[in-house]
């Protein structure tokens, strides 16, 4: 994974990166739930795989993370951009995913590719909200 402006991270911008990083190497439980507040909403903005879109709480989102090794071979999280306003943080990312298994029409071994805009709020330096707005590239 590899982060824009990495010199200087804030205190956020340093929790969202180990975040993402414990994400893209397959990270689940207690790995993944230590960065989350016990009360967390994730919104999954609507999009190709949730045309309705979705909001999880806290063990939801851990059993994302389990049903993920699954279904992924591997991840990479690029962070392009952030942009930070009190609790809040904006992060740009550029996503590949290679596939465990075949999804909407991709074989197993094949890639898959987003850009994702991610909004995270945070209480008592944990996430307690979590906005997903992905674009995934046509396949």
């Amino acid at each position: 994974m590899s982060s824009a402006g990495t010199e200087t991270r804030s205190k956020y911008l340093q929790i969202a990166h180990d975040y993402v990083k414990a994400i893209e190497s397959g990270a689940t439980g207690e790995a993944v739930g230590r960065f989350l507040h016990p009360e967390i909403t994730h919104y999954d903005l609507p999009n190709r795989f949730n045309p309705s879109g979705k909001i999880s709480d806290r063990k939801a989102m851990q059993a994302a993370a389990e049903r993920g090794q699954k279904v992924m071979r591997s991840q990479k999280y690029d962070i392009l951009s952030s942009v930070e306003q009190g609790d809040v943080l904006v992060l740009e990312i550029d996503w590949i995913g290679k596939l465990a298994i075949s999804v909407a029409g991709i074989p197993a071994g094949g890639e898959m590719h987003a850009r994702i805009a991610t909004f995270l709020e945070f209480q008592d330096d944990l996430i307690i909200l979590q906005r997903d707005y992905v674009c995934y590239d046509p396949f």
